[in-house]
């Protein structure tokens, strides 16, 4: 929120029209000078001031934020600024109040005056014509302040913010070991995130930049694994206030179930799930994924061998391979697909934020006889990426509603390409109900 400023608008007179009057001809007439020195004056009282004027922008959210571009704290008469609004975990966007009104997502608002802009976000729903998913939505980690939820196999401790947590990670910390350390503590937290988690756990971690564990190319692979139920589900968090870094990693979820990964940034790395071992119910929410280099790949991969109820909301992906590079890099925002003859089914892609990324924002690839299934996307900005907003091959039963789609354009990589289109259905693959 930008603190309001009050602007004067006052008249000036410019050097020009100052000049414009002591250029006349002079004579030694005194009465011709007294006119003269009238004439400025009445010039200095009357002209419009030639400067530019400053108006503000003063916005409202709760339970939510809106990021302006360009975010000054004065903007000139008639400049266009771009808002779009960004919920809290369960809520969204509900429409704009005050000197704006309607839905958008993507809101350009012309400055023409001081505006005062309020961002309504309500209890989430989902878009219309999309289930709501059965995990991922609205489960916090506050649900274990009350001793009656908990593991009793568990210690929980009270952290900054009067939640609790299991494990303590914060890899900047000079005492920090894994070592005989399966839990972590304030005074001695853990280096890693352990995997293994029990029903109940909350994986606290501070601190950063990571990048461990096994070296996989270029890349580092780290393998997560918890088994949550749907009374006890895991949270692996960013401590309230951070978001950690992660770099150049694969993050993988393994055979997990009931789990929630929240609050990191991802730079030049990845999240997913693995295909080596089904997982479900899984929930990947306000995550920023970005910095990959041109690659065939997914910045949140939403599953392949029989993976489902997998929810994907509130991150925001961008920036990840490169639009404008000289081939096909497909490095997509979102994608699920197929393998072994096993299929994904049950994905939840929305209120995600998704731009300059090599290839599609949101893509499903399954394969024939084996279609991903039952996939809703809904409510997310996606706009200048290297191929499609939405890329459908093997698919079944899929849902798009109240996307914001925008600024796609041809591209002519060397082996592929794009003509712009937004919303691709590949007629030449298998896919129904679309």
């Amino acid at each position: 929120m930008k603190p309001q400023t009050n602007k004067s608008q006052g008249h000036k007179v410019t050097r020009s029209q100052v000049e414009e009057v002591s250029m006349k001809p002079q004579t030694h007439n005194t009465q011709y000078s007294i006119l003269n020195t009238i004439a400025v004056v009445l010039v200095c009282l009357i002209l419009p001031q030639a400067q530019t004027l400053a108006v503000s922008l003063n916005i409202t959210a709760d339970n939510g934020s809106v990021t302006a571009t360009p975010d000054k704290a004065d903007y000139d008469l008639g400049e266009v600024v771009e808002l779009i609004p960004k919920p809290d975990t369960g809520y969204y966007f509900a429409g704009w109040d005050g000197d704006a009104q309607g839905k958008r997502l993507v809101l350009n608002l012309t400055m023409d005056t001081d505006k005062e802009i309020t961002a309504n976000f309500k209890t989430w729903e989902s878009p219309i014509g999309l289930p709501e998913p059965e995990f991922g939505i609205f489960e916090t980690y506050r649900m274990y302040d009350d001793p009656a939820n908990r593991n009793p196999d568990l210690t929980y401790h009270q952290n900054a913010e009067g939640g609790y947590y299991t494990h303590y990670v914060d890899n900047t910390h000079p005492d920090a070991t894994d070592s005989g350390n399966p839990y972590g503590t304030v005074s001695m937290p853990r280096n890693t995130i352990p995997g293994n988690l029990p029903e109940g756990s909350v994986v606290e971690v501070h601190g950063g930049p990571y990048s461990y564990w096994n070296l996989s190319g270029d890349y580092y692979t780290t393998w997560i694994s918890g088994t949550g139920t749907e009374e006890k589900p895991v949270f692996i968090r960013g401590a309230a206030g951070e978001t950690p870094i992660h770099t150049k990693m694969r993050i993988q979820a393994e055979g997990c179930s009931y789990v929630v990964i929240e609050n990191f940034n991802l730079d030049d790395s990845t999240i997913g799930l693995s295909y080596r071992m089904v997982s479900d119910h899984i929930s990947f929410r306000n995550l920023e994924v970005h910095g990959g280099p041109p690659m065939t790949t997914a910045a949140v991969s939403a599953g392949d061998v029989g993976h489902s109820h997998i929810v994907v909301y509130n991150n925001y992906i961008h920036n990840n391979g490169d639009p404008e590079w000289h081939d096909e890099n497909d490095f997509c925002a979102v994608k699920a697909g197929g393998r072994g003859g096993e299929h994904p089914e049950h994905i939840w892609v929305v209120d995600n934020h998704m731009h300059g990324n090599g290839g599609d924002s949101i893509s499903a690839d399954g394969q024939p006889g084996n279609l991903v299934r039952y996939y809703y996307v809904g409510r997310n900005i996606m706009h200048e990426e290297g191929e499609n907003a939405v890329d459908l091959k093997e698919s079944a039963d899929v849902v798009l509603s109240e996307n914001i789609m925008y600024g796609f354009g041809p591209t002519n990589f060397a082996s592929s390409g794009s003509d712009g289109t937004a919303v691709v259905i590949n007629d030449d693959r298998p896919h129904e109900n679309i």
